[in-house]
């Protein structure tokens, strides 16, 4: 028998020629691949990464049984975002986001009792807590938009901004440069145990629009951000606060685990919009629990006082997001995002719009 009557599967795997060719890069391969044989070639070249059991940085569940292995097996040709196609799968997650919305405080519709029949938009699943992130400041960004076209004071150079701890994990900065909102920093202090305060955020939101510098002062300032003339008249006189669509408080940080005090900074918030009713401010909280979560909620409250932060503990907070597969349990990747109330996400948006980011 010759070489060339030998296929490529009576080869040891390793002696296939694609051995010797290597992986293929830049374009699609002339000539189809045994099954077996890509299957190694992706598991060598996998075999580089990290180990995810001893992945100890981004605190990701790494372990699942055999059974909920077998579940998401089954279930991988699902096309999931089309609700049309496979309602089922569709009601499965609007039953564990009206679970998280119990367990954190949403307050539901009166008409909706059950999440299967359920009117009301109260959060989404995502693939991971950043998106969740994403999905809650987006809403916040659109509602801003609405709600500044009733401000006596407003310019049409006039543009939204974050305010947010500078131990706030990546996914806020792209945010910021995904959907150009602008980002306001607050340096958390040791003697506040690394979490930003109400008074701190209090303090920035009355700040001056002329008046804002920003903590690296090679940023950008709020005028050189929104293009205001050096003449405009409402630099001295407008506030901070005018242009913020939404603050940022950190429940469990990915640097020392320590929090933003959210329930102080949501009186100090409230307190500046009550002292402004002509202007329509409304600013909302969005809490990033994607580390704490699952952890504050079931901490034994004899033990150790667990940090207020979910819809019941402020009038502000509007948005939760965490991380399933971190101590939520399930593998990657699952985030999700929950809302206050289905009065949160507009309704001119639709479920369908906001499920399909």
């Amino acid at each position: 028998m010759t070489h060339k009557n030998i296929s490529q599967q009576q080869l040891p795997l390793y002696g296939r020629a694609v051995f010797t060719e290597g992986v293929p890069k830049t374009s699609i391969p002339e000539n189809p691949m045994e099954p077996d044989t890509a299957y190694q070639l992706i598991k060598d070249e996998l075999a580089l990464d990290g180990t995810p059991a001893l992945n100890f940085a981004t605190f990701v569940n790494t372990w699942v049984n055999d059974w909920a292995k077998r579940l998401a097996t089954e279930n991988l040709g699902k096309n999931f975002i089309d609700h049309e196609e496979y309602p089922q799968s569709n009601l499965v997650e609007k039953r564990i986001i009206w679970m998280l919305g119990e367990l954190y405080g949403t307050q539901f519709e009166s008409a909706d009792t059950d999440p299967d029949t359920a009117k009301g938009y109260y959060g989404s699943a995502t693939v991971g807590s950043s998106e969740a992130v994403m999905l809650g400041l987006i809403a916040h960004r659109k509602n801003w938009q609405t709600k500044n076209k009733k401000n006596p004071n407003r310019s049409p150079l006039d543009k939204p901004f974050i305010v947010l701890s500078t131990h706030a994990q990546t996914c806020w900065d792209k945010y910021c440069k995904y959907f150009d909102v602008g980002a306001l920093y607050i340096e958390p202090k040791e003697e506040n145990n690394y979490g930003i305060t109400g008074e701190q955020v209090k303090a920035l939101l009355n700040t001056p629009i002329g008046e804002y510098h920003p903590i690296n002062e090679n940023d950008p300032t709020i005028q050189d951000i929104c293009e205001y003339p050096d003449d405009y008249p409402s630099l001295q006189t407008r506030t901070v606060g005018e242009l913020v669509s939404a603050i940022g408080a950190i429940v469990g940080t990915t640097y020392v685990g320590s929090s933003d005090h959210v329930q102080d900074i949501d009186s100090h918030v409230d307190s500046y919009c009550q002292e402004r009713p002509s202007l329509n401010v409304d600013i909302p909280i969005h809490v990033d629990a994607a580390s704490g979560g699952f952890i504050l909620p079931f901490v034994n409250p004899q033990m150790n006082n667990p940090l207020p932060f979910n819809f019941k503990d402020g009038k502000r907070i509007q948005s939760i997001n965490v991380s399933n597969h971190k101590f939520g349990m399930t593998i990657p990747g699952m985030g999700s995002v929950i809302f206050r109330n289905a009065n949160v996400v507009q309704n001119n948006w639709g479920q369908s719009k906001i499920n399909n980011l």
